[in-house]
């Protein structure tokens, strides 16, 4: 390669000398021998010699040839256009021929390795021969071993067989003695089927010729299935004539039609069909074997013939075989000169077809007939017929119900049998005969162990074994296998499947049951031992269930400190907390007292390092360890120790547990210890962390609240529509606005149809659809469907989608809000809108709107009436014309400046007065107010005009009649002014003249009472007693009357008047007056209004008397003086639970000399209330009355802090 290289490069040179020497015949032609020169280079060096060589003939040729020589300038720009081609195709060259090279090298190596594998091929086809060589004669030479004994093993049986039962021969030993005799047979057919296989490779294979009826041989044979067809309830029909002679092997054709009877039967399931017909046909014998089974793929039709092969080529085999009977039937029938076909019966299943020549052929021998071998016939039949199971679960067992369960699950009913009585003295055993049984019954039962075979109809031993192991509970349950594949994939397959043993067939019982034995006592110590941990995992996880709800400290140690023991079963056990560099032994545990309450700083004890160092301390003896200070330890029982920090990064405590003997905590224990520890850590951090949390999660609920409390207020819900799972979430406001039960589902779409009118479910579904196959958002009004007597209701149903990475639309969401207000309001609005047309158009006044220009765009028919316009005539006229010349300046400089207000509206009657001129050029008095609104951005301006020309006439003559109202008046007030004060001396006069006989009354019937009252007779003394009785009353009457004359006049002093303090003074004053009452009092605090003094104070004394009063014969009386808000009003209340009154009669109550009592009941004059009700007006306040017979009554009044004498002026 190198010399190729170098020849490679010394290319360009010689090419260089060669050109140059020849330059002046070549001359102008610069590149003429470079260019073979880069391919031939290329070709002998490869990339690099090819790369190289163009490298090295550019420079050569620019810096020679290329004018000017001896250059590297270049004069004119074709060289340089042919130096990059050259460089170019040098490149080309190289790469090309280093692509070839490649290719070559890869071709000779393929050609190489080709003739390798053929020289392979050719040794493994010559060791294929010897080997095919081979096995025939060993199948030959092992069959024909196994036939001696397996006759010397059949004809012992057979007699055996004969004898009856006896005590000699009991009923288990004639059943072992068939089942041996059966598997025998089995054997027998194998083995022949094999040396008849080895015969016919190898050539061997002759022809006994003999004469015989064709037609008696198929019926022979077919004779022995009939009881197998009547027991699976097979329409079996064989049709043959009465006589067919042929000349052939009867023992083959003897063996052919049990092969293909014995297919039919085998995949033909039960109530089917078979049917065995024999016909003469072209001078051959036609025999066909028809059955309604699975029948045979097309794929398989061709190759169901060769040795060994098989429909069922898995572990998964509904039947047995060796897979030589359709092979032997082929070979057979072509020693005969006959052929074979599979095809597709009628209505399905296989048809054999198989013909035969009647006679040999030219110049064969006949021999004598050989008698049929009865032993293949019998065999063939027991081989497929059905046994039921002779053993069950339910069967006597020799072993306790506490012995373990052992699942034999083998599909082979005798072999099944066989496992089954073996382990019965030692186990518990049930029975299963295909995978599905085991696997069904392994979940129903749950046992011990499992012993299953490999190849089983249904589901294999391995598909089982999956199928268990894909259960929780099945993980652990130990299973072997039974095989009698030599397979070591198969067993490496199953042990990494789970299997925890397998046996090989044939196995000894002693081996079976040792291995049994072994797992079985491997399982259950490993379950005692997870039961233990499980029950310690259990309660530990019960502990931390506890410690994480537990919400005070005093529980948390307490939970802790019974644990801790009953999970390490220690003799002791303590609480540490880590507290401002000390350990603190909070809480203790143990068969003596240790060190509950006291304190230790954190360098000087064991915890103390657990925290310091973050991790565990365990010491097995505390008298050598060095860490510990023994001394501290000697009062008590500890000797061994371990102590784990509660925190891992940053320890806030420690627990420790201590043994009286000798103890090295497990690492189980350990664990435990450990993880109670961070249990508690994390105890103590819920701990701190609870009152947050339970602030957070009631702000929560506020704000839940608070959201659900504006939807219902906004009137609006939100809804998800799951479109993959079909399912729909409404929120609870969406239930309110349909009216649907929230009991019931969401409504899925297009059900919630149903809630609206077809004109508005046709808008929304479109919407609706649009959103699903689109993706874009919606909104939509939509009207509800109500009942006739309830309004109508409109909602606002808005919605987007939502979709995955993959652009799908997942899912649609969105709102649905009540805008029936709105509606009603956009409804009022467009009828606001016509009536104010309405009231316009029909409006006294004229009403006139113009722009900012001052252009008119409102002139309604009162305008136009006033001024002699019609409307068309004044829209878009400037507003000046309306105006008089003379007032044009100030009506715009009016304008200008209400605009600059900010002010909406001037009032009629602000502006002052103005003129306005008609059409005809007449002014005429006017009286305008202006008002200013923004529409669309743009101002509004809108006059009201009235005609005041009449209205200035009559005001004109008013002035003249109120001049002479305002004389009449002033004499009027002067008159009643007069007459006031003379009611005033009157009332004190009379009160004056009617007390002076009054008191002479009383004090001269209280004079003869007190001295001849023991000498009045009879009814004197009662007439004495009326008397000063009815004075007092008349006293009472009086007082009142001025009372109720002084509350209506005179003037009002306000102050600030202490309600709760004058109402505890005035009830003071009446239990004193009355001290064998007990009434209950309740008086707010800091009830306070203005007013006059002494007239509040005899309203609080009215209405605290009438309470006194009136629950007077109530057995626990009670008196209220409150104040509360209604309506933005401030009352005060006198409430109690006296006698009460009527509603229907309270508008008597305020009446003077009303009564609803009766005097002997509750004695009166009937003219407090109106006193109070007086008061209470000229407070400029209001009260009312509340009350229920027998149930008490309530008195709430106002006052205002302007007297109502001021708000009248």
């Amino acid at each position: 390669m190198n010399a190729r290289l170098i020849l490679a490069v010394l290319l360009p040179f010689i090419a260089c000398a060669a050109q140059w020497l020849l330059w002046d015949t070549l001359k102008p032609y610069v590149w003429f021998l470079f260019f073979p020169t880069a391919f031939f280079s290329a070709w002998i060096g490869g990339l690099i010699g090819g790369l190289a060589s163009t490298v090295i003939g550019t420079l050569l040729v620019w810096y020679i040839f290329i004018p000017p020589a001896f250059s590297f300038t270049l004069d004119n720009p074709a060289s340089a256009f042919s130096i990059v081609v050259f460089v170019f195709m040098g490149c080309l060259f190289a790469f090309f021929f280093a692509r070839l090279q490649h290719s070559i090298r890869r071709t000779d190596e393929a050609l190489a390795t080709a003739k390798a594998a053929n020289e392979k091929i050719s040794q493994l086809y010559q060791k294929t021969l010897e080997l095919d060589t081979l096995k025939s004669q060993f199948f030959a030479n092992v069959s024909h071993e196994l036939r001696t004994p397996l006759t010397l093993i059949l004809a012992p049986l057979e007699r055996r067989l004969l004898r009856p039962v006896s005590s000699g021969f009991s009923e288990t030993e004639r059943h072992e003695t068939e089942i041996m005799l059966r598997n025998a047979r089995l054997l027998y057919r194998h083995v022949t089927d094999l040396l008849d296989a080895a015969k016919l490779e190898a050539g061997r294979m002759t022809l006994a010729w003999t004469r015989l009826d064709l037609a008696h041989l198929a019926r022979t044979v077919a004779s022995h299935f009939e009881s197998l067809a009547a027991e699976r309830h097979i329409n079996y029909s064989v049709t043959v004539p009465d006589v067919l002679m042929a000349e052939a092997d009867g023992e083959k054709l003897q063996r052919m039609l049990i092969n293909l009877l014995s297919n039919a039967f085998k995949f033909t399931p039960d109530g089917g069909a078979i049917t065995l017909r024999l016909s003469e046909q072209n001078g051959n014998a036609l025999i066909e074997v028809q059955d309604n089974g699975p029948g045979v793929p097309v794929t398989l039709r061709e190759t169901i013939f060769e040795r060994f092969r098989q429909g069922e080529a898995d572990v998964q085999r509904r039947y047995g075989g060796t897979g030589l009977g359709l092979s032997i039937v082929k070979d057979f029938v072509e020693l005969h000169g006959g052929t074979v076909m599979l095809c597709e019966a009628p209505g399905g299943g296989a048809l054999f077809s198989v013909q035969l020549p009647l006679t040999a052929p030219a110049g064969t021998a006949l021999g004598d007939a050989v008698p049929l071998d009865e032993v293949i016939d019998r065999q063939a039949v027991e081989e497929l017929e059905v046994r039921a199971p002779t053993a069950t679960l339910g069967e006597a067992q020799t072993t306790g119900a506490d012995a373990p369960l052992v699942l034999v699950v083998e599909d082979n009913v005798d072999m099944n049998e066989f496992i089954a009585a073996t382990l019965r003295p030692h186990y518990r055993v049930a029975c299963a005969y295909d995978g599905c049984e085991g696997r069904d019954k392994a979940l129903a039962l749950h046992p011990d162990l499992i012993l299953s075979d490999v190849m089983m109809p249904v589901l294999s031993g391995d598909e089982m074994v999956r199928a268990l192991r894909r259960h929780p509970d099945m993980e652990n349950v130990p299973i072997v296998m039974l095989t009698a594949k030599a397979d070591d994939d198969l067993r490496v397959r199953l042990l990494k499947q789970g299997v925890q043993d397998y046996l090989n067939k044939p196995f000894s019982t002693e081996e079976l049951l040792a291995r049994i034995g072994g797992l079985i006592a491997s399982r259950q110590r490993t379950v005692e031992t997870l039961s233990r941990s499980a029950e310690r995992l259990r309660r530990l996880a019960e502990v931390v269930e506890k410690i994480a709800a537990v919400r005070d400290l005093p529980s948390l140690m307490t939970i802790a400190r019974r644990a801790v023991c009953e999970l390490t079963g220690a003799d002791g056990a303590t609480l540490i907390l880590r507290e401002d560099g000390y350990c603190h032994y909070v809480d203790e545990d143990a068969i003596s007292p240790l060190w509950k309450g006291q304190r230790f700083p954190l360098e000087s004890c064991i915890s103390g390092w657990a925290m310091l160092h973050a991790e565990a301390a365990v010491i097995e003896d505390i008298y050598a360890d060095p860490r510990i200070l023994y001394a501290t330890y000697r009062p008590t029982f500890v000797k061994s120790l371990s102590m784990v920090p509660i925190g891992r990064e940053t320890p806030v405590g420690a627990i420790g547990c201590y043994w009286a003997k000798r103890h090295k905590a497990s690492t189980e224990e350990l664990e435990l210890q450990q993880a109670l520890a961070d249990a508690m850590s994390v105890g103590l951090v819920n701990l701190n962390l609870y009152q947050s949390m339970a602030s957070a999660r009631q702000a929560a609920e506020q704000s839940t609240a608070s959201l659900k409390e504006a939807q219902r207020l906004a009137g609006i819900g939100n809804w998800v529509w799951d479109i993959q799972s079909d399912t729909h979430i409404w929120s609870e406001e969406i239930y309110h606005i349909y009216g649907r039960d929230p009991a019931l589902p969401p409504a899925i779409y297009p059900e919630v149809q149903k809630y609206f009118t077809p004109e508005s479910w046709v808008a929304l579904s479109a919407a609706v659809e649009r959103s699903l196959s689109e993706g874009v958002p919606y909104e939509c009004d939509a009207e509800l469907v109500r009942p006739p007597d309830c309004p109508c209701r409109w909602i606002a149903a808005r919605g987007d989608a939502t979709r995955d990475a993959h652009g799908n639309i997942i899912n649609l969401h969105g709102t649905v809000q009540d805008i029936t207000e709105r509606k009603r309001v956009e409804q009022a609005h467009r009828e606001s809108e016509e009536r104010l047309a309405v009231i316009i158009n029909s409006a006294m006044d004229g009403v006139i709107s113009v722009n900012e220009q001052q252009r008119i765009r409102l002139f309604n028919p009162a305008a136009g009436q006033m001024f002699g316009l019609s409307t068309a005539e004044a829209i878009g006229q400037p507003l000046s014309r309306l105006i008089p010349e003379r007032f044009h300046s100030a009506h715009e400089s009016h304008i200008r400046n209400f605009a600059h207000t900010g002010m909406t509206a001037r009032r009629m009657g602000v502006l002052g007065e103005i003129s306005g001129m008609r059409a005809n050029g007449e002014e005429f008095p006017i009286e305008a107010s202006i008002s200013q609104n923004t529409i669309a951005g743009k101002k509004l301006f809108t006059v009201i005009l009235r005609d005041i020309t009449e209205r200035k006439q009559a005001e004109n003559e008013i002035h003249r009649l109120n001049l002479d109202l305002e004389q009449r008046v002033t004499e009027r007030t002067a008159e009643l002014t007069a007459a006031n004060r003379e009611l005033d001396s009157f009332a004190y006069a009379v009160a004056h003249d009617l007390r002076a006989p009054l008191r002479a009354m009383s004090g001269f019937s209280q004079a003869l009472r007190e001295d001849y009252g023991g000498q009045l007779q009879g009814e004197a003394m009662v007439y004495l007693e009326q008397i000063g009785l009815a004075s007092r009353k008349m006293s009472d009457l009086i007082d009142g009357l001025l009372t109720l004359s002084r509350s209506t006049r005179g003037g009002l002093q306000y102050e600030v008047v202490d309600i709760s303090a004058l109402s505890k003074r005035l009830l003071v004053e009446l239990a004193q007056s009355d001290p064998e009452r007990q009434v209950t009092i309740e008086v707010e605090a800091g009830l306070q209004a203005r007013g006059d003094t002494r007239m509040i104070e005899v309203m609080m004394r009215n209405l605290l008397g009438n309470a006194w009063k009136y629950t007077a014969h109530m057995k626990e009386p009670n008196i209220c003086v409150y104040a509360e808000e209604r309506d933005n009003a401030h009352l005060f209340c006198v409430a109690d639970n006296g006698a009460g009154f009527d509603m229907a009669h309270a508008n008597r109550l305020f009446k003077p000399f009303q009564r609803l009592h009766r005097q002997e009941e509750f004695p009166g004059i009937g003219i407090g209330l109106a006193t109070v009700q007086r008061i209470v007006d000229r407070h400029g306040g209001v009260i009312e009355a509340r009350g229920e017979p027998g149930k008490g009554a309530t008195f709430c009044f106002t006052l205002s802090d302007t007297p109502a004498d001021l708000v009248r002026n």
